[in-house]
């Protein structure tokens, strides 16, 4: 899948701002939505000075589904327009999504009044910040350091103050994400608490990928080595890209010695046969039954941890 775009806004919002980013997006190939609080009956959405634009979701819908929201889309844009913004910053559910994306590491593009969804998700302080002229003492009283420059990038944050500057801003927008996906940076790797004692600090590029529901759909079960499932969509050209910086251990219960052999093969011969199938076999360095020393884990059912509080909190458990 592509690169996907979320433009979020309220009716009222301003025409330039939202009209700009979103068709610059579309041509350069990045499939792009915008969500809003309500549309008309053409699903359209209107600007304070009058234009239409699509609107593709609305809040309510946000709101059911805003995890999934994070995990699928890649660039979020901020615009302005002064009244649509003193309605959408009282959006919770809006300014909670913000807060998790930039701890995601992944781009926000703010321009104009957008700057204020980002001092409501409190993500500014210490940072350089670029707004309309009128916020510049709020920006600053959320302690970050006020820019009027056209365009200011800090960190993942590609911020500017006026729709005079949208050429430059979605430029360095547009760089930012494609340097920030070379750099290839897991969402959310980046600020793990997690570090490695003295003598394990090799192990901190490993990469621990579930082999059930992750590399293959695990529809049948396991019964007799030989119903494994047809290889996930994407899951081999992810394989090839992240062996190119990590050392890839594949981890699966069916790799237990305990495991009855099928036709004098044990579990771990049979994932390798399944891997040297579907051509994964140069980009796994390891398989095992164990939860091996990693960097990271991708598993189908793994539940996030930050705190327990936030994890009862979550409803995912409830």
């Amino acid at each position: 899948m592509g690169n996907r775009a979320l433009i979020i806004t309220w009716n009222g919002f301003q025409d330039q701002e939202v009209c700009y980013p979103y068709y610059r997006l579309i041509g350069a190939g990045i499939e792009t939505h915008i969500l809003a609080d309500e549309r008309d009956s053409k699903n359209r959405i209107y600007g304070i000075l009058g234009m239409n634009m699509p609107c593709h979701i609305v809040m309510q819908e946000f709101r059911d589904q805003s995890q999934q929201f994070l995990d699928e889309y890649h660039l979020l844009i901020l615009p302005g327009g002064v009244k649509a913004l003193e309605k959408l910053r009282q959006e919770t559910s809006v300014i909670s999504f913000i807060e998790k994306w930039d701890k995601s590491g992944k781009v926000i593009a703010s321009t104009c009044h957008g700057a204020q969804l980002l001092i409501s998700a409190g993500i500014v302080k210490n940072r350089t910040i670029s707004g309309y002229y009128s916020i510049k003492d709020d920006i600053e009283n959320a302690g970050a350091i006020y820019s009027a420059d056209s365009c200011v990038v800090d960190s993942n944050i590609v911020s500017s103050p006026h729709y005079d500057h949208m050429g430059i801003w979605m430029e360095k927008t547009l760089d930012q994400l494609t340097s920030r996906q070379k750099n290839f940076r897991l969402t959310g790797l980046h600020d793990s608490k997690s570090s490695f004692p003295s003598g394990f600090e090799h192990e901190e590029m490993n990469l621990a990928i579930d082999f059930d529901g992750v590399l293959h759909d695990d529809f049948k079960g396991y019964f007799d080595g030989t119903c494994y499932g047809e290889p996930i969509a994407g899951s081999l050209n992810a394989l090839a890209l992240l062996s190119k910086k990590f050392k890839i251990i594949i981890f699966t219960a069916k790799a237990k010695p305990s495991r009855p052999k099928v036709d004098g093969k044990t579990g771990e011969q049979l994932v390798w046969e399944w891997l040297q199938k579907h051509g994964f076999e140069n980009y796994v360095s390891q398989v095992t039954s164990e939860k091996p020393r990693a960097y990271a884990y991708i598993d189908d059912k793994a539940i996030r941890f930050s705190t327990w509080s936030q994890l009862l909190d979550s409803e995912l458990l409830f």
